[in-house]
């Protein structure tokens, strides 16, 4: 017989591999089916409907995120920090990426300061970089991560799924040619930043 350890570890493991909301089924899925062996770049994967067709080629981090059409507001900020070309041809990195949803509770003002302070936008913009590619699997083995910016996330295994800096990572493994997404609940804040931001 299973002890409960081991279930509530099966129920986790199953959870994040599943690239699905889990415990957070209020937010929409962003047409992403992960794998766990993407084959190197140019490998045919299987993305579910409202992303693309069946068998789409990878393409970059930039071009997934903008064709999923969920995560406009995140690339906004990458546009106006100037770092489009580090997520079309950089790389590889893991991208924690909050998706629209998740700035309705940035409040438009604060978004506006962010904008206004490049230094600070970027600083954010690499919190949510890590160098190397981490799938969902390779999350259930890591504590934390170091980000571009230079400060670490943590990574915590919840019944719920897998979590980073406490924010719930809501679907996982979209693979790109240059690294690996994972949508995240909500903008992360660098410490140095945190007062100063939401």
């Amino acid at each position: 017989m299973r002890s409960s350890s081991s279930r509530t570890l099966s129920a986790q493991t199953a959870c994040i591999t599943s690239s699905t909301a889990c415990s957070y089924p209020g937010r929409s899925r962003h047409g992403w089916r992960g794998r766990s062996d993407p084959g190197g770049p140019g490998r045919r994967i299987g993305f579910s409907p409202g992303y693309g067709e069946t068998g789409s080629i990878m393409k970059s981090i930039f071009a997934t995120l903008r064709e999923s059409g969920s995560f406009t507001t995140f690339l906004d900020l990458i546009r106006a920090a100037g770092m489009e070309e580090r997520l079309r041809t950089e790389g590889p990195y893991t991208l924690f990426v909050p998706d629209d949803d998740a700035f309705q509770a940035v409040p438009r003002s604060e978004l506006d300061s962010i904008l206004d302070d490049i230094d600070r936008l970027t600083d954010i913009l690499n919190y949510h970089i890590v160098p190397g590619v981490h799938s969902a699997i390779d999350l259930l083995g890591i504590r934390a991560l170091r980000s571009l910016q230079g400060e670490d996330l943590t990574v915590d295994i919840a019944p719920e799924g897998v979590l980073v800096n406490n924010v719930p990572v809501i679907e996982t493994d979209a693979w790109c040619t240059n690294g690996i997404c994972h949508a995240i609940y909500m903008l992360l804040l660098p410490p140095g930043v945190r007062a100063a931001a939401v």
